[in-house]
C-alpha cells in the first residue's frame, strides 16, 4: 500500500478554516481517502477524470467519477502527478488483463452481425443467451468505463485496437434490437443483389420485388399475406430455391404442404421446372397434409393406416351417418328429438335459437322504436306451417305444435270459442281464439308473449297485451273453464316443455312419443340438410381432437339440448364404428400423427415447412405443423395465404390462426403481396374496397398490372328467375362478336353461390356449339372457383331474400356450437365469398339480379368511391 499525505500547517487551517489532516492510499485498483472519521473509496475504473487547481501555496484536487464529484483540499502538485500516473498504470492494467475477453467478445460479436443468414428471433435470442452466458453485466459495465476512461493512453495501437473492439462491442449491447433490424435490412440488400439472376429465372416472369422479399426474409415465422392473382406459387417456389442455394436446409430438410391433391401436384410441377432452370436436381418433400399424416403413422407403425372408405366420399359419409341415425332414433325419445328438429328445419332455419334471441333483444332493449320492434317481429318470423299442416302465428308456437304432435296429443289450432263469464261478468261474452284446444279433455291453452316479470314487448302492446292476459285469465277462471298457460319465459329457461307435459298429464293427456316419418319432398329436403349438419360437426369435433367424453358445448335452450343429444349419440356410435373396423379417418390421421410427432415417438427431418393457402388451416393442421416446428430449435415456417379469401369455415379452417400467428406459432414476420397479374385495377379496386368494410380483415391496397377501371362492373337485371339465362345469352352473344373481330378466344365463368342456380348441362352444351371458336364457358359454385381465373366471370342470384345473396341461412345455430368462433362482423364469410366470385374476372364481371330485388352486396358496390367509373 502507497500513502500519498499531508498534515496541514497552523497557517493553512487558518486561512482554509479546514483543521482536518486527511491521507490518500492507493491498494491494488483502489484509491482511498481518510479523514478525521471518514473514509472514501474508489475503484480505479469507477474514475474518469481528475481535475487539478493550482491555489496560493496547494491546490484543489477534483475527482469525477461517472454519477458524483469529489474535492480534495491541500493538494500539492506533486501528489496530484503521482497520482495520474497511477490511474495511467491501472487503467492500462485493466485494460490489458481484459485483453483475451475484449478479443473474444468483438470476435463472436462481429461474427453474428457479418454471419451469412437472415437473423431470426430464435438466432438473436439464442445469441444474447450466450453472449450473456460468458460475458456477464459486470464485463459490460467496465468496458463502458474503460471507453469513458481519459487515463488510457490512445496513442499506442494496443490500447487503440482494443477500445475500438470496445466500443463495437458496447454500441451492440446497448443497441442490440436497433442493431439487430439495420443488419438484417443490409442483409437483405446484399442478398437481393447477389441474386438478383436466380429471382429473374426461377420462374415464368421475373419475381415481383414483393416475392424477392418474401424469399429473403427468413424469420422464424414468416407469414405472407397474398392478393387474388398475385403470384403465391411462385413465392413459394422462389422462397424454397433460395433457401436451398443459400444451403439453409438440405433438401431432405424442407417440406411444402398443400390442402388438396391438384395443388401439391401444381407445386411438384412448378418446382420441377425451376429446379430444371436452376441445374438443381434434388427436390424437397412436396405432399398434401393427409399424405403427411399417413408417412408419420406408417413410419411409427411399420404399416399403412386403414383409412375409412367414406373419408374419401362425402355422400358415403353421410350415408353412414344416416345408418348411424336410424339406429340411434331406435330410441323413442331419440326419435322424438330427431322429428321435431327436422320438422323445425322445414321451415326456413326456424330454430328456437332465431326466437330466443329475437326475445331477448324484445325485452332487453327499451330503447327500439315500437314500428321498428313490429317490422323486425314481420322480418324474423317467417311463414310457419306444422306438422298437422296449420300455419302459425310464432316460432313458439311451431315448436309446441309439433311437440303435440310427435307426442300424440290431439289438439285444434285456434278453434274459435264464445266463453260466457260468471257472476256480475255473466251477461259479458266475447268471442276469442285460445291457442291450443284439447277435445280429449275439453280444456284451452294460450301461449302467452311474457318474460318471467310477466311482462309483454312494447311491439305487441306493452300493457295493453298484459290487460288482454289478465281479461282472458279472468273469463276462463269466472266460467270454470279448464285451461293452462306457457310463457316466452319458459323458452329462455328450457322449461317449457315440462311444464307442458306436466300440465297435460294433469288433465289426463298422456303425451306418447311416436316414429313419424313424412313422405313430404319439405321433409325429406329438411332430413338430408339435418344430415349435412350431423356430417358437419362430426368432422368439426373429430378436427379438433375432442370426443364424446371431452366435447364441452352448452346448449342454448331445450331444441339445441335435442339436438345436442342427438350429436352425442351419433359421434358415440361413429367412433364405435372406427374402432370396431380398426379404421381411421381424416381427422383422426392428423392427431395420431400429431400425438406421434409430440411424444417425441416420430423423429422429423423437416426444418423448414411451407404452406400454401393458409387462410384455410384448420386446430388440427395447425397442431401436427406446430409439433414438426418444435422438434427442431433452427426450424422455420413459411406460409402464403389471403385472409380476404377464407371461406371454409365450415370445413374447420380457423382464420384466427392466419390474423394472429404469432398467437400460435411465436414472433412472426408478415410481409404482404400487393401486386395482383389477373383482375385488372378497377375490379381490384372494387372488391379490395368491399371486403375491407370488415374491420378485421388486414389492410393492403392492391395494385394490378392492368391499369383499366372503366365499366368493368355491369349489372344485369331481369324480370323472372328464368330471365338470368336470356341476359347472359344476350352478353355472350356481343362477346363473341368481339373476339370473332379480332380472331380471339376468352374464358367465361358462370358463377353462382348456389349450386342449383347454375344452368344445366344441356345449356352449356347448347353454349359450346354456338361460340366453339370464341367462347369456353364454364359453370361452377363461388367456392368452386376458388384459385381459378377467366376473363369474364358472370355472377348469378344476386339478390336478397332467404336464397338470395348474401345468405341468410348459412349460419345455423345448432352447428355454431361446434365451429370455430364465428368473425362478429356481418356476413364476414359471405363477403369473402363474393371477394372470391368478384376476383375470378380478368376485364368484368356481370352481375345478375332480379328487378326490385337488389342484393345487399350489390347496393353496397354502388356506394364504391366515384363508381360510375367502374360501373359500365
Amino acid at each position: 500500500m502507497t500513502e500519498l499525505s499531508r498534515t496541514s500547517s497552523l497557517l493553512w487551517n487558518i486561512i482554509t478554516l479546514w483543521a482536518a489532516r486527511w491521507s490518500l492510499r492507493t491498494s491494488g485498483r483502489a484509491i482511498v481517502i481518510k479523514w478525521i472519521f471518514n473514509r472514501r473509496q474508489w475503484d480505479v475504473a469507477d474514475i474518469e477524470e481528475i481535475q487539478y487547481h493550482p491555489g496560493f501555496l496547494f491546490g484543489t484536487a477534483t475527482i469525477i467519477g461517472r454519477s458524483e464529484a469529489f474535492k480534495l483540499f491541500g493538494v500539492e502538485k506533486e501528489t496530484y502527478d503521482r497520482l495520474q500516473t497511477f490511474l495511467r498504470e491501472q487503467a492500462q492494467r485493466i485494460l490489458l488483463n481484459n485483453k483475451a475477453r475484449i478479443i473474444a467478445c468483438f470476435e463472436r460479436s462481429d461474427s453474428f452481425l457479418h454471419s451469412e443468414f437472415f437473423i431470426s428471433s430464435s438466432k438473436k435470442d439464442s445469441f444474447a443467451q450466450s453472449w450473456q452466458q460468458k460475458f456477464d453485466d459486470d464485463f459490460f459495465i467496465l468496458l463502458g468505463k474503460l471507453d469513458r476512461s481519459l487515463f488510457l493512453d490512445r496513442h499506442q495501437p494496443e490500447v487503440t485496437s482494443l477500445l475500438a473492439k470496445a466500443k463495437v462491442v458496447i454500441h451492440l449491447k446497448l443497441h442490440f434490437e436497433e442493431c439487430i433490424q439495420q443488419r438484417n435490412e443490409d442483409f437483405v440488400n446484399k442478398e437481393l443483389e447477389q441474386y438478383r439472376h436466380t429471382f429473374d429465372s426461377v420462374e415464368t416472369r421475373p419475381l415481383t420485388e414483393e416475392q424477392r422479399l418474401a424469399a429473403v426474409y427468413f424469420e422464424d415465422v414468416n407469414v405472407l399475406v397474398a392478393s387474388a392473382g398475385s403470384g403465391k406459387t411462385s413465392s413459394l417456389v422462389g422462397k424454397a430455391i433460395y433457401a436451398l442455394k443459400k444451403k439453409y436446409f438440405e433438401p431432405q430438410e424442407i417440406l411444402m404442404l398443400a390442402f388438396a391433391s391438384e395443388a401439391a401436384d401444381g407445386l411438384k410441377d412448378r418446382f420441377a421446372e425451376a429446379l430444371r432452370k436452376q441445374s438443381m436436381r434434388l427436390t424437397p418433400d412436396i405432399r398434401t397434409f393427409h399424405s403427411l399424416g399417413v408417412l408419420i403413422i406408417q413410419t411409427v407403425e411399420g404399416k399403412k393406416p386403414q383409412l375409412a372408405p367414406w373419408a374419401h366420399d362425402g355422400d358415403l359419409f353421410k350415408n353412414l351417418l344416416g345408418d348411424i341415425v336410424k339406429e340411434v332414433c331406435q330410441d323413442p325419445s331419440r326419435q322424438a328429438e330427431m322429428t321435431l328438429l327436422v320438422s323445425t328445419l322445414m321451415f326456413g332455419n326456424a330454430t328456437s335459437y332465431d326466437q330466443r334471441s329475437y326475445y331477448q333483444e324484445l325485452f332487453n332493449d327499451s330503447s327500439s322504436d315500437a314500428m321498428d320492434m313490429k317490422n323486425s317481429a314481420r322480418e324474423k318470423t317467417p311463414s310457419l306451417r306444422t306438422l298437422n299442416g296449420e300455419q302459425v302465428r310464432s316460432l313458439e308456437e311451431l315448436i309446441l305444435a309439433n311437440w303435440l304432435s310427435l307426442n300424440s296429443i290431439k289438439y285444434i289450432y285456434e278453434k274459435e270459442t264464445e266463453i260466457q263469464g260468471g257472476g256480475e261478468s255473466k251477461e259479458k261474452s266475447r268471442k276469442f281464439k285460445p291457442d291450443f284446444y284439447y277435445p280429449d279433455a275439453d280444456v284451452y291453452h294460450e301461449h302467452f308473449a311474457l318474460n318471467k316479470d310477466g311482462e309483454a314487448p312494447e311491439f305487441l302492446g306493452g300493457a295493453m297485451y298484459v290487460s288482454t292476459v289478465e281479461w282472458k285469465r279472468k273469463i276462463f277462471n269466472e266460467s270454470q273453464t279448464k285451461f293452462f298457460e306457457t310463457h316466452s319465459a319458459m323458452f329462455l329457461d328450457g322449461t317449457v316443455f315440462a311444464v307442458l307435459k306436466e300440465q297435460l298429464i294433469k288433465f289426463g293427456l298422456n303425451p306418447e312419443p311416436k316414429n313419424l316419418e313424412s313422405e313430404s319432398a319439405e321433409f325429406t329436403e329438411a332430413k338430408n340438410a339435418l344430415m349435412g349438419h350431423f356430417a358437419t360437426i362430426i368432422k368439426q369435433i373429430r378436427n379438433q381432437g375432442k370426443t364424446v367424453q371431452s366435447l364441452e358445448v352448452k346448449p342454448f335452450d331445450f331444441l339445441s339440448q335435442a339436438f345436442h343429444n342427438l350429436i352425442l349419440a351419433v359421434l358415440k356410435r361413429y367412433e364405435d364404428a372406427l374402432a370396431k373396423n380398426n379404421l381411421i379417418d381424416f381427422e383422426e390421421m392428423l392427431i395420431k400423427a400429431s400425438l406421434y410427432v409430440e411424444n417425441g415417438v416420430y423423429r422429423s427431418p423437416y426444418k423448414f415447412i411451407c404452406i400454401d393457402e393458409f387462410q384455410d388451416i384448420s386446430q388440427g393442421r395447425r397442431r401436427l405443423v406446430k409439433a414438426l416446428l418444435d422438434q427442431h430449435k433452427e426450424a422455420s415456417l413459411f406460409a402464403v395465404g389471403d385472409d380476404w379469401q377464407g371461406i371454409y369455415r365450415f370445413a374447420g379452417a380457423d382464420l384466427d390462426i392466419f390474423t394472429r400467428a404469432e398467437k400460435y406459432f411465436g414472433v412472426t414476420q408478415e410481409l404482404f403481396l400487393t401486386n395482383t397479374f389477373r383482375s385488372n385495377q378497377g375490379i381490384a379496386d372494387a372488391a379490395s374496397w368491399f371486403v375491407q368494410k370488415n374491420p378485421i380483415q388486414k389492410k393492403k391496397a392492391v395494385i394490378a398490372r392492368d391499369s383499366g377501371r372503366h365499366g368493368v362492373l355491369e349489372v344485369l337485371s331481369y324480370d323472372s328467375d328464368h330471365g338470368a339465362f336470356p341476359a347472359i345469352e344476350k352478353q355472350l352473344q356481343r362477346l363473341a362478336e368481339e373476339l370473332r373481330r379480332k380472331n380471339e378466344k376468352a374464358k367465361v365463368f358462370v358463377l353462382s353461390r348456389y349450386k342449383y342456380l347454375l344452368p344445366h348441362r344441356s345449356k352449356i352444351l347448347e353454349w359450346h356449339k354456338e361460340y366453339p371458336k370464341t367462347l369456353e364457358i364454364s359453370t361452377m359454385t363461388f367456392h368452386g372457383s376458388k384459385g381459378l381465373e377467366a376473363d369474364y366471370v358472370f355472377v348469378l342470384g344476386m339478390n336478397s331474400g332467404p336464397m338470395g345473396f348474401p345468405s341468410i341461412k348459412n349460419d345455423n345455430p345448432f352447428v355454431q356450437m361446434y365451429m370455430p368462433e364465428a368473425d362478429p362482423f356481418p356476413y364476414a364469410e359471405e363477403r369473402r365469398l363474393f371477394y372470391v366470385a368478384l376476383t375470378r374476372a380478368k376485364k368484368k364481371a356481370f352481375l345478375l339480379t332480379r328487378k326490385g330485388m337488389p342484393s345487399l352486396f350489390l347496393q353496397e358496390l354502388h356506394k364504391i368511391p366515384d363508381a360510375k367509373i367502374y360501373f359500365a
